[in-house]
């Protein structure tokens, strides 16, 4: 059997730095969504955005701050789950502008389709030195709407 041997390792903060008044237009926007379908009789939907929210507290409260990656000549670790190599279809750096590095994606072979990483420009040069001997490469993606909009709204 082979033996591992870690050929890269980073981490990233996964915490948000909202503004100061954040919490307090998300809640009022909720509370106001919520009494507006009551008022027009969609009991349901007012339960469904109240079930996202609390979900959504319930994740970010409990999420560690720090994610741990370290790349192994078998596989990549993150925090407590690993992914070999065979796994993933081909990786992407992700530019924010010409020379900013803001995520490494990993495309799945699996169910889920994608793997986003924050990474920076330091990161990126120890990544692509070994990444090329494992992965395959594609410079074609890109941050969609939804993506940008969730980066904007530190969601």
């Amino acid at each position: 059997m082979k033996e591992t041997e870690t050929l890269y390792s980073w981490e990233f903060s996964t915490e948000k730095n909202r503004w100061k008044f954040w919490y307090t237009i998300a809640l009022a926007l909720v509370i106001w969504i919520v009494i507006w379908w009551f008022i027009m009789k969609q009991y349901w939907l007012s339960f469904v955005i109240m079930l996202i929210t609390g979900f959504y507290l319930f994740i970010e409260s409990n999420s560690s701050g720090k994610v741990k990656v370290k790349l192994t000549n078998l596989w990549i670790f993150i925090e407590n789950s690993f992914y070999d190599y065979s796994w993933i279809r081909w990786y992407s750096i992700i530019y924010d502008s010409v020379w900013n590095p803001i995520l490494l994606r990993l495309y799945m072979k699996s169910w889920m389709k994608m793997l986003d990483l924050d990474i920076n420009l330091e990161t990126t040069k120890g990544l692509k030195n070994i990444l090329w001997d494992y992965l395959e490469e594609t410079n074609d993606a890109k941050l969609n709407i939804f993506d940008k909009i969730i980066r904007m709204l530190k969601l």
